[in-house]
């Protein structure tokens, strides 16, 4: 894995479903927040490399990073206040972790970490001080779950290195702080989900097995977990599952082996985006979808991209 890893494709390939290479990875409403405002989305797509912003009709759409050729931005995710995005580039020869204001402007690198290591999927904290990552070690040891403050300073594990075969990914933090996270091949599993407190504390799976969940997203109010079903398998589908792991619900009908993948909440806890295949037998392209927190209402959002990735949601006005 950590292989693969190492290559700025394929380290985006295997967030976004393992397109290029035909494999994926792949209720109840929230309830929703009397405060939230649903503004934009912010997306990548793997074709371009690039990082867009959206309103969820498809109105208002921005590309805010120009990454140089044979380079990239993924993984974008929005600050609390709505007013900057956490994301990675690999501009610099290795994926690091950037922020920037809302529109594109005042990019900056968080930390330069040490020689080898790479890191992936930045999720701001609740208070917006710190970073919850993904830090990959240039060594064969899996990658692990740390967090950074704002400014580079308090790099923190909470999970360790594990060994070959074994590897936490795309951590998602709670409104109440805690982290929901991926383990991949911990006991015999494929992936699957797992929830730990803020400072790595009392960590339990809350997937069930059979799912091989992946890509968790948090509710508003903390209380279940979005998630992509059929990791590294076809026919791939959107799941909730409740934060104690006790009741689990599916929200898409992607007949196989067309998948959708990668929910993302609405801050105000009506909705979920996520991309799809559904629309392309040949699974040659993904495209954005948003659909009401109990999986009805399915609308595509247009975006003239041809294969949407990693998506985010966020409270940036839309206007």
């Amino acid at each position: 894995m950590i292989h693969v890893l190492r290559s700025r494709r394929l380290a985006t390939v295997l967030a976004s479903g393992l397109l290029t290479v035909g494999l994926t990875l792949s209720a109840s409403a929230a309830a929703p927040q009397a405060t939230a405002r649903d503004g934009l989305l912010a997306i990548s797509s793997f074709a371009t490399g690039q990082i867009y912003t959206l309103a969820p009709d498809g109105s208002h759409f921005r590309q805010i990073t120009q990454t140089p050729e044979g380079s990239s931005a993924a993984f974008p995710n929005w600050s609390p206040d709505g007013r900057r995005i956490a994301f990675v580039s690999d501009s610099s020869g290795i994926q690091r972790l950037y922020t920037m204001a809302a529109d594109g402007t005042d990019q900056h690198l968080v930390f330069s970490d040490e020689p080898g290591f790479s890191n992936f999927a930045p999720r701001y904290t609740p208070d917006g001080r710190r970073l919850v990552f993904v830090r990959c070690p240039p060594e064969d040891r899996g990658c692990a779950i740390y967090s950074v403050r704002l400014d580079g300073t308090q790099l923190t594990p909470l999970t360790a290195f594990a060994e070959p075969g074994s590897s936490d990914f795309w951590p998602a933090v709670a409104s109440d702080g805690r982290i929901a996270f991926i383990r991949f091949g911990a006991g015999g599993i494929s992936s699957q989900v797992y929830v730990m407190n803020a400072d790595g504390s009392h960590v339990r799976a809350v997937s069930p097995p059979v799912l091989q969940a992946i890509h968790p997203n948090w509710s508003p109010d903390s209380r279940r977990i979005a998630i992509s079903t059929n990791c590294c398998r076809l026919g791939g589908n959107v799941w909730t599952v409740s934060s104690t792991g006790n009741h689990a619900d599916q929200l898409t009908e992607t007949p196989y082996p067309l998948f959708s993948a990668v929910p993302a909440y609405s801050p105000s806890g009506t909705r979920i985006a996520f991309m799809s295949s559904r629309n392309h037998p040949d699974r040659c392209c993904t495209d954005l979808f948003v659909m009401s927190a109990d999986g009805r209402r399915e609308t595509m959002v247009p975006t003239g991209l041809t294969m949407v990735d990693q998506l985010a949601w966020g409270t940036a006005p839309t206007g």
